[in-house]
């Protein structure tokens, strides 16, 4: 089951067999809240555990959803989200834990995040600054109150099959970037319940490398058990966010260099396997893209005349 970013609330996702991950100091982390997880597994718990985290969730989330109708300012609308966020967590006993480095303080700045989770967009509001754009795929502008609060939020949207939308969203996430603005994306594009980190789209990586934008990988520890793909009942269990160290764009060659460099950051203190099978797809603005018959990817997508070639010393003969 394929799921995209959104609100809910489900319960815990199966682990993987003993012993198919090796166990590494990288890993303890990851580790640590699985283990947790599991000591709060059981049916009962869950039950009334995931009854209550809907209750919280309506509790924390009406406020919010009413604030944005009447709080002036993107600016301040995020921060209202934030403490909004920060209120369920805490309300859920789930307050999340920052490990590793820190965000830069003002630079201009693209954060990339695994997705494993209906929550994972929630913890990313509560943990990251209220200065950053999160890029969202147009879908959810159909969902009632996410869509409202989102728009308020003044999310960018990505429409998938409207390429003259397509375009226009890939300049300006390019001019966000270039003009100092910090985004956020979930690469994945998608997540489901098998644990594994899925092939990256390069919509992130080449709006970082051509606006000359740090890539900062975060990790988020957690929320697949604590929240899957295909349950309605959440379950008890603690959530961490891992900020990873930042990438210069300008020490790599290549949109698909930064990209590699951030998944293998990732990987480190995700203890989870890597799923990136085959070459990841180059759409600008996140979605899926396209690969030809040898695997490569298709340099001819629509987005790329926003923004240009990804690699040093070359330009892009589209206008």
């Amino acid at each position: 089951m394929r799921c995209g970013f959104a609100g809910g609330l489900l319960c815990p996702a199966s682990s993987p067999p003993a012993g198919k991950f090796p166990m590494s100091a990288q890993h303890a982390g990851a580790r640590g809240l699985t283990m947790q997880g599991r000591a709060a597994s059981s049916l009962p718990v869950r039950i009334v555990y995931g009854c209550y985290a809907w209750m919280a969730l309506l509790i924390a989330s009406t406020p919010v959803a009413l604030a944005m109708l009447v709080t002036p300012g993107v600016l301040r609308r995020r921060q209202v989200a934030r403490l909004g966020a920060r209120a369920f967590f805490l309300l859920i006993g789930s307050r999340i834990r920052t490990l590793g480095g820190s965000l830069p303080a003002s630079a201009s700045c693209v954060v990339v995040a695994n997705h494993a989770s209906y929550l994972d967009g929630i913890i990313l509001t509560a943990a990251l600054p209220a200065r950053f754009t999160y890029v969202i795929k147009k879908e959810m502008t159909a969902v009632p109150l996410a869509g409202f609060v989102l728009k308020r939020l003044g999310s960018e949207f990505v429409q998938r099959d409207d390429v003259p939308q397509l375009q226009r969203t890939a300049r300006r996430l390019l001019d966000a970037a270039a003009g100092g603005k910090a985004l956020a994306f979930f690469p994945e594009g998608t997540f489901e319940a098998e644990p594994g980190l899925k092939p990256f789209r390069a919509g992130a990586f080449r709006t970082a490398w051509r606006g000359g934008a740090d890539v900062v990988p975060v990790v988020i520890l957690g929320s697949r058990r604590k929240l899957p793909a295909g349950a309605w009942l959440a379950s008890p269990g603690p959530l961490a966010v891992r900020v990873c160290a930042a990438l210069p764009a300008r020490d790599h060659e290549s949109a698909d260099g930064l990209m590699r460099a951030a998944r293998q950051a990732m990987l480190k203190h995700l203890d989870e396997p890597d799923l990136a099978a085959s070459p990841v797809s180059t759409d600008p603005t996140g979605s899926p893209g396209r690969t030809d018959s040898t695997g490569s990817p298709d340099r001819t997508h629509p987005a790329d005349s926003a923004l240009g070639s990804d690699r040093a010393g070359t330009t892009d003969s589209t206008p």
